[in-house]
This record gives C-alpha cells, sequence and structure tokens, in this order.
C-alpha cells in the first residue's frame, strides 16, 4: 500500500491543502513549527481515527475552517486505486469511508482489511517512529521485541495473544490448584461431602448390602455364562468355515503330499536371468562379430594404392636422396622469397623517393655520386649568385631613388629656367633644339636599355650644359649662381646613374658565368634539366638516398638470379615428377611439386600403417569375439548341466516346470495361509468328524441359553428386592443428587480443559512463530546494524530478556552501556528489518519524525543510503529539517514546508 496524496480539508493550521507523495521515498523538510507533526497525526488520524476529546493526543481540531477531517488516496497491491475519506461526525473517532473501484463503503471492516489488520499500536510501533520511540530503546526487553514482531508478523497474532490470555485467566476461574473459589474447587469440595452421606446411607442397610451382593453375582455369572456362549458361537463359525472350505482343505493336503515325495529342481531365479542373459550376450556377441567381417571386407575393398605412391616405388631411390635435400632447398627457397620481399620493399621505397623528387625512373637511373668538394663548391656558386642577385636588387632601388632625385632636379631646372626667360628672346631656335634633347635624353634614361641609356645621360648633360650658358647670357647673376647649382647637382646624380648601371653590369655579367658553372656541373652529373640549378646543394641528400637504394637493389638482384640457378640446378632431378604433377617447369614449381608429392607420399603411408593398424585392430577383436563366444558357451554348458539338460529346449522345458511348481507352491501357501490356524486349533481327518463338533457345540450353547435365562430372573428379583428395601427412597434421592453433581462437575472439567488446551496451543504457536521469523530479522538487523556503526559492532543478540549487541572481538554490551548515537541506530535497524523481512505481507507506508537527529554526519549519510535501499520496495515518509539529504532528491520527492508566522 502506497499513498499518492494527502488532501486535508481541516486539520490543524492546514486548510484545503493537498500534498503528492512520490512511490518511494519522499521527505517533508521544514524547520520546527512548520507543520510537519500535523501532518503525521493527520495520517494517523484518517486511518485510525481521531483521538478521543478526553485523550492525551492533539486533536488538531482546525479554527478557520468547519471542516475537520481529510482523505488519502492510495495504491493497493490487492483493492487497486482508492482513498480513505476521514470527517467528523456522531462519533469522536469521525465517520470513515473507503472508496474502492467507485464505491463508497463505510464498513470498518473493510478498512482494517486495507490496513492489513494492524491496529494503530502496533503501525506505530514498527512503521512510524520519532525520537521518542527511540529513546524507548534503553527499556525495550527481548520478550517486548519478539511479542511486537510476531505479532505483527503473524497479520494479528497479538489478538491471539490477548485471546491466549483471555484462555488462561478463564481457565483460572474455574479451578486453581490452591483455590476454594473457583467454581471446580468448590463443587469439588461438595462432592466429598455427599459422598461421606452417601456412604453413610449405605451403611445403615445391611440388607441392602446383601442383596446388593447377590445382584452383582447373578450379573457377574451373566456375564460369564455370555462369554462361553460368545466363545462356542466363535467355534461354531469356524468349524462351519472349514465345512464350507473342506475341498480346499483336502486341496492342501494333496499339495503337502506332493512336495514332500518330490525331488524336483526348479530352475532359480537368478539362474533364469543368467540363462536369458548369456543368450543375449551370445547373441550381441554373434552380431559384432559378423559385423567385424563385413567392416573388414569393406576395409579390404576401398584402400587402393595411388599413381603417385607407384610413381614413388619404381624410384624410391632418387626420391629419398631428394627427400634428404628437401630442407636445403626448402630453406633457400625460402631465402629467396625472403630476398624477393625484400627486393619489393626496396622498389617501393624507390618509387616513393623518385616520385619525392619528381623524376623519371630513367633519370634516377643515371644519377651518380659527387664528392664532398664538389658539394662545397655548388654551395659556394650558390651563396654567390644568391649574394649578386641580393646587390642586383639593391641597385635597382638605388637607381630607382636616383631617378626621382633627377626628376626633381629637373622640375627645379625648369623653374628656374622659366624665372630666367622673361626676355622672349630665350627662347630661340637654337635653344629650342637643346630643350627638346634634354628631354628625350630623359626619357632614354629612365626606359632605355643599358648602352641607350649612355647616350641620354652625354644628351643630357650636353643640353643642360647649353641651355645653362644661353640662360646666363640673359639672367641676373643670382639666378644664374641657382641654376648652375642645379645643373651641378644634375650632373651628380647622372654620374651615379652610370656608376650604378657600370656595377649592375658587372653583377650580371658574373651571374651569368656562375650559372653557367651549375648548368654545366647538372649536366656532367647526369641530373633531370627540370631540376633548378640554385636547389641543387639540397639534392645530394636524397638522391644519395635513391642512389644507394638502387645499388642495394642492383646487389639483391644479383644474388636472387645466383639463388635462382642454385635452385634450379639442385631440383632439377625432380623434373620426372611431370609424369605424375603437372606445372613443373620452374625450379618454384619444381620445389612445390616435391613438397606436396613427399606429404602425399607421407600421408599414403600414414594411411598404409593406419590400414595395418585397423586390420590387425579388426582381427584382435574378431579374436577376442570368438573367444567371448566360446566363454559364453562354456557357461551356459555349466548351467544346463547343474538341472541335467543338454539344450536351450532342455532348460525351456524346465523353466516351464519351474513356472508350475511355482504356481503349485504359491497356492500351498495360499491354503496354509488361508486354513493352516484352523487346522491346528481343530485337528480333523474328515468330514464327519467336523459335522459331530458342530452338533456337540450346538448341544452346549443351548445349555447355556437355558442357564442364562436362570441368572436373568435372579437379577430382576433381586434389583425389585433392592429397590423396596430403600429407605424412603432417601439413598436413592443422595444417589441422584451426588450423579447429578457428578455431571455438573464434569461439565466444568471439560470446560476448564478446552479453555486450558487452547492457552496452550495459542502460546505454542506464538513460540513456532518466534522460531521461524525472528532468526532472519535478527540476521538482517544485524547487517544494517554493522553499516549504520561502520563495523564497530558484529551482531545482535536476543537472550531471554536482554537485548545485546557484539563488536568485532566478541564483546557483548547492553542497550543500557550504548551511547544514543549508538543505540537509536539498532532501534532503527531491528524496525527495519523487521519491514524488509514482512515485505511479501505488509507493504505499509513508513513514517520517520526527525529520527536522525543524533546520528552524526557519516551515520546519516550510511542511514540515507538504507533508506534509498528500502524505499525501492516501500514508500517512506521522512519528515526532516536536515540540509544534506536535499541534495539526493529530485523535485517530485521534496514538499518544502513553510514555517507558520
Amino acid at each position: 500500500m502506497k499513498f499518492s496524496q494527502l488532501h486535508i480539508y481541516g486539520y490543524g493550521k492546514w486548510i484545503d491543502q493537498s500534498f503528492n507523495l512520490s512511490d518511494g521515498l519522499h521527505v517533508f523538510w521544514g524547520q520546527n513549527e512548520s507543520g510537519k507533526s500535523t501532518i503525521i497525526s493527520f495520517i494517523h488520524s484518517i486511518l485510525y481515527g481521531f483521538p478521543p476529546r478526553n485523550s492525551s493526543r492533539l486533536r488538531y481540531e482546525p479554527y478557520e475552517s468547519s471542516r475537520y477531517g481529510g482523505k488519502i488516496l492510495f495504491q493497493h497491491q490487492d483493492f487497486g486505486r482508492g482513498y480513505i475519506e476521514r470527517v467528523d461526525g456522531r462519533k469522536s473517532s469521525g465517520e470513515v469511508t473507503v472508496h474502492i473501484a467507485d464505491q463508497a463503503l463505510t464498513s470498518e471492516n473493510l478498512l482494517k482489511n486495507v490496513l492489513y489488520n494492524m491496529d494503530m499500536s502496533m503501525y506505530q510501533a514498527l512503521y512510524s517512529f520519532d525520537l521518542t520511540d527511540l529513546e524507548n530503546i534503553y527499556t525495550l526487553t527481548s520478550e517486548e521485541v519478539k511479542e511486537q514482531f510476531i505479532s505483527a508478523s503473524a497479520l494479528g497474532a497479538k489478538s491471539y495473544l490477548t485471546l491466549a490470555d483471555q484462555f488462561y485467566d478463564q481457565a483460572r476461574d474455574l479451578y486453581k490448584k490452591q483455590g476454594r473459589i473457583p467454581v471446580i474447587n468448590a463443587y469439588t469440595s461438595h462432592m466429598t461431602d455427599h459422598a461421606k452421606q452417601l456412604q453413610k446411607a449405605k451403611e445403615e442397610n445391611i440388607k441392602y448390602l446383601t442383596l446388593l451382593d447377590q445382584a452383582s453375582d447373578a450379573l457377574e455369572a451373566l456375564q460369564k455364562n455370555e462369554h462361553k456362549l460368545q466363545l462356542l458361537k466363535s467355534k461354531l463359525k469356524d468349524l462351519t468355515y472349514m465345512k464350507e472350505h473342506w475341498s480346499d482343505i483336502e486341496a492342501l493336503t494333496q499339495l503337502e503330499q506332493a512336495f514332500s515325495n518330490n525331488d524336483f529342481r526348479p530352475v532359480t531365479e537368478d539362474d533364469r536371468i543368467t540363462f536369458l542373459q548369456l543368450n543375449q550376450r551370445l547373441e550381441a556377441v554373434q552380431e559384432h562379430i559378423r559385423t567385424k567381417h563385413s567392416e573388414l571386407a569393406k576395409l579390404k575393398q576401398t584402400y587402393n594404392v595411388s599413381t603417385l605412391y607407384e610413381h614413388f616405388a619404381d624410384h624410391q631411390a632418387r626420391y629419398n636422396a631428394l627427400k634428404q635435400q628437401l630442407p636445403q632447398l626448402t630453406a633457400l627457397q625460402q631465402e629467396k622469397q625472403l630476398l624477393e620481399v625484400k627486393l619489393d620493399a626496396l622498389e617501393r621505397e624507390l618509387e616513393q623517393l623518385i616520385r619525392q623528387e619528381q623524376l623519371d625512373l630513367e633519370d634516377a637511373q643515371m644519377l651518380d655520386h659527387w664528392s664532398d668538394q664538389q658539394q662545397q663548391q655548388l654551395i659556394q656558386w650558390v651563396s654567390e649568385l644568391n649574394a649578386i642577385q641580393e646587390g642586383l636588387s639593391d641597385i635597382a632601388s638605388e637607381r630607382g631613388k636616383i631617378d626621382y632625385h633627377i626628376k626633381q632636379m629637373q622640375n627645379k631646372a625648369d623653374q628656374l629656367e622659366i624665372a630666367l626667360g622673361g626676355d622672349k628672346s630665350f627662347i630661340t631656335k637654337k635653344n629650342l633644339g637643346w630643350i627638346v634633347l634634354g628631354i628625350f635624353s630623359v626619357i632614354a634614361l629612365i626606359l632605355g636599355d643599358d648602352r641607350v641609356r649612355i647616350f641620354g645621360m652625354v644628351g643630357l648633360v650636353a643640353s643642360v650644359v647649353m641651355l645653362g650658358m644661353a640662360i646666363g647670357k640673359h639672367s641676373s647673376n643670382q639666378a644664374k649662381e641657382q641654376w648652375r647649382e642645379t645643373l651641378a647637382e644634375l650632373d651628380e646624380l647622372s654620374h651615379q646613374y652610370y656608376q650604378l648601371e657600370q656595377q649592375e653590369h658587372a653583377l650580371t655579367r658574373k651571374a651569368e658565368l656562375l650559372q653557367q658553372y651549375l648548368i654545366d656541373f647538372r649536366t656532367e652529373q647526369n641530373l633531370p634539366v627540370s631540376v633548378s640549378i640554385t636547389e641543387l646543394p639540397t639534392k645530394r641528400e636524397p638522391y644519395e638516398i635513391i642512389i644507394n637504394v638502387q645499388e642495394q637493389i642492383n646487389e639483391l638482384v644479383t644474388s636472387y638470379e645466383a639463388m635462382q640457378q642454385q635452385l634450379s640446378a639442385k631440383t632439377a632431378p625432380a623434373q620426372q615428377l611431370a609424369d605424375v604433377l603437372p606445372n613443373n617447369t620452374t625450379p618454384d614449381l619444381r620445389l612445390k611439386n616435391l613438397i606436396y608429392f613427399f606429404q602425399k607420399i607421407d600421408q599414403e603411408k600414414q594411411a598404409m600403417a593406419e590400414f595395418d593398424q585397423h586390420q590387425n585392430h579388426l582381427s584382435q577383436q574378431l579374436i577376442e569375439m570368438a573367444q567371448e563366444e566360446e566363454q559364453l558357451a562354456k557357461q551356459k554348458r555349466q548351467l544346463f548341466k547343474q538341472y541335467h539338460v543338454t539344450s536351450d529346449e532342455g532348460f525351456h522345458h524346465q523353466m516351464k516346470q519351474t513356472e508350475q511348481y511355482h504356481q503349485d507352491k504359491k497356492r500351498l501357501n495360499q491354503l496354509s495361509a488361508q486354513l493352516a490356524e484352523f487346522l491346528t486349533q481343530y485337528p480333523v481327518n474328515s468330514l464327519d468328524e467336523v459335522m459331530q463338533k458342530i452338533a456337540a457345540y450346538q448341544e452346549e450353547m443351548n445349555t447355556l441359553e437355558a442357564q442364562k435365562e436362570a441368572d436373568l430372573e435372579t437379577k430382576f428379583s433381586t434389583k425389585y428386592d433392592l429397590e423396596k428395601l430403600e429407605d424412603g427412597k432417601q439413598y436413592s434421592h443422595l444417589l441422584q443428587a451426588f450423579e447429578n453433581k457428578k455431571s455438573e462437575l464434569q461439565a466444568y472439567i471439560d470446560e476448564w480443559l478446552i479453555q486450558r488446551t487452547a492457552h496452550k496451543l495459542l502460546q505454542q504457536t506464538i513460540r513456532f512463530g518466534v522460531n521461524d521469523h525472528l532468526p532472519y530479522i535478527i540476521e538482517q538487523a544485524s547487517t544494517y546494524f554493522k553499516r549504520l556503526t561502520e563495523d564497530k559492532y558484529q551482531a545482535i543478540v536476543l537472550d531471554e530478556t536482554t537485548i545485546k549487541v557484539v563488536t568485532p572481538d566478541n564483546r557483548a554490551y547492553s542497550v543500557q552501556e550504548l551511547s544514543r548515537g549508538t543505540a537509536e541506530p539498532l532501534y532503527i535497524a531491528l524496525r527495519f528489518a523487521f519491514i524488509e523481512q514482512q515485505a511479501e505481507q505488509l507493504q505499509l507506508p513508513i513514517i520517520i519524525d526527525d529520527g536522525f537527529v543524533n546520528l552524526d554526519a557519516n551515520r546519516r549519510h550510511i542511514m540515507y543510503n538504507i533508506i534509498e535501499e528500502l524505499a525501492a520496495t516501500h514508500q517512506v515518509l521522512l519528515f526532516t529539517f536536515d540540509e544534506d539529504i536535499l541534495e539526493r532528491l529530485s523535485e517530485e520527492q521534496l514538499t518544502r514546508l513553510q514555517r507558520s508566522e
């Protein structure tokens, strides 16, 4: 049973409040005064009723609502979904309604069934506990633990204990060993007095006693007579039976005479079984012999010598010599194959190296070594060439700067010329020619090649000089001075430009020479044209690797060819295998055929050896089977000799006679068991003797019947006289009263026996319950307690009166000797163990109210682990304000309660 929702109409501080619960562990978290105890009381009240008004328990009647009570929705393993509703009513405990399967029922018995017949005290003792309950561990005794657990495990056994006590009390009300007031004690005392009065009345009437003796004698005579009559009737019955079965008696006599005179020897059961087993074994052996002969014939038919083996036999000497050389040939071939593997690896490596260097195979084959001196020369040439390239680059940069300055000076000279050219007569036809020459000279300097630049420089200088002279004639002295300085700077720049051109020309010629050296080296070394001359120094190492790999390949090829020739020469004698095996042309094929040939020859030799072994094995089996057949036949002859027969037919006839013998013997035993007792008790030789005995016994019975009539007459007359002699019927009244009291006393004794027996049976039943359940509960409780105390205690022990715990070194401590932090886990372990033991029968929610505040952090952590394990099968409602547990919970498992303001 698990709660799915608590819906409170009005209970304490909670008004129209609902709480949804998770199936396993659900925690109500809140500080003091947040309503945790109110919710626990609400659950108890809905299940078992509101507390009485005069009870010490709080009723939690709401102040702000007229509705008192609520309902608990549940899921039950037997009844399914439903809810229990309890509201205020005529009874102080409230009016309860159980809703199951869309039906509203007000049966208290149904509620008890839903709660597994567990009352509130038992539920609180086992499934609902708080700090107060844990403190009670110090006063709890072993007997109380047993009574609580066994009562609950029996589902109502506590009522059995109460009923047993009631039976015991009722029995004590009827009788006490030393009592006087109980009914049976009082009746016994009264009956003793009454017996004395009756005895006194008897003694006062002597005649009455005499007649009483006579009546007793008559009764004794009747009893003896009746005994004789019964004995005679039994004998008469036996003789009548013998008369009716006289034919069987005669048959018995005949059979006894026949067996006493017969010397026939019956076949014993062991010999009969031996005979059958010998025949079965003989048939099996003979069948095996036939089978083995058939196998031998088939074996000879299926075996044929192969063509290969015939060829081997014809040239055995040659092949034996080849077989001796076969390990050497195989080793040579393996060495050759190893060379093939190495060649293949080197060729792949060479191919990869050639591909990395972007060479053709022909180019790679043309490669040759060059010396360290050649390598140093290459490095020097390439270094000088790179330096020249850098110098040319610097010259080009410097020329660009000079070109820029020339243009600047030219512009400045033009401006000065304009300033000095105020006289129109300056621009004459002659001066205009020099100006044009200067412009073309500048253009030649910028765009022309080396030769054109030389002519451009000369023309520029000439035009500047001539124009300067012309301007000097028409300008002032100061302007002419500036103009001259500008022309001088132009002249200096032109000179610098010319010098740079000369340097560039020299470097270019040297670079061309170095390039030619490098090209010649590439040609001499047969290097591909695709290889850049500046990369030649870097190519030595990869080319050397390629050359070395090629040389290794050439060496391996030489060795490979030598091995191939050697293998061809040594396998030449195996060419004759072509007569029996195809593909025998190359040395490898011949060696392969040789190996195959020798394998086949060895296999055929093995097959021949196996054939011989199998043939010998079959022959040996046939010999052994023949010996076994002879041995079995000998055993049969010995068996026949015992019964004086010589064949199977004779032994079968002997077994038939044995069967008839046993039938007669069985008939004899049956008749003997049926009639031997009669023949022993009544030894007669004929049917006439039986008839005579029957007649004699009949006559004696008639005499005894007449005597019986006379004794009955005496008995009745004596009884009549006794009745007349009773004095005013006083004795009769006393006797009747005494008998009545005896009957009443017997009734009370029967009732006392019933009560006493019921008490003993219930006690015995509960004792069996203790023996059956409690050891398992204590064992599981010990496991929990060991975990909770971090292995400081190993076991829990219950003796007659106390609860003790045992340490790993076997020291025992009573509960009173334990600290609170150890005693409380002990009580929790006992409860949890009981709950787990009864999980199949009881499935009630577990309610825990701040039960672990006295535990340290480690033990609380272990306790929460155990609760989570228990929550896998039970619903656990934990009421606490411990924040450590919050990190373990999902939102569905947690209900936060706010403290009332």
